[in-house]
C-alpha cells in the first residue's frame, strides 16, 4: 500500500464502497523480553492475503479511567490467505 494510508484505504472501501484490493503480509514479532536476549520484531509467524479489501473497521470503547489499551478490529474480505511462517 505504498503512498496509502490505512485510514483512507478503509474509509474508501466502507463508506465510499470504493473498493482497492492489495495483497496483505500481516506479521507477528516477538517483543523484548529475556527469552531473546533483548531483541525485538523477530518474526514468530507471518499470514498472506491476496486481493484483501476492507469491510468492516471497530474501535472498541475506551476505559480512560482504567488506563486500558484500545482494541482495534479490522475485517478483511480476501481471495486466498495462508501462513507463510
Amino acid at each position: 500500500m505504498k503512498g496509502l494510508n490505512l485510514e483512507s484505504w478503509c474509509r474508501d472501501a466502507i463508506e465510499n464502497f470504493k473498493f482497492k484490493p492489495f495483497d496483505i503480509s500481516l506479521r507477528l514479532v516477538s517483543s523484548k523480553s529475556e527469552a531473546n536476549e533483548g531483541v525485538a520484531n523477530i518474526p514468530l509467524a507471518v499470514w498472506s492475503f491476496e486481493q484483501a479489501f476492507p469491510i468492516s473497521w471497530e474501535l472498541a470503547a475506551i476505559g480512560y479511567e482504567k488506563n486500558e489499551f484500545t482494541i482495534e478490529t479490522l475485517t478483511l474480505k480476501y481471495r486466498n490467505f495462508y501462513k507463510t511462517l
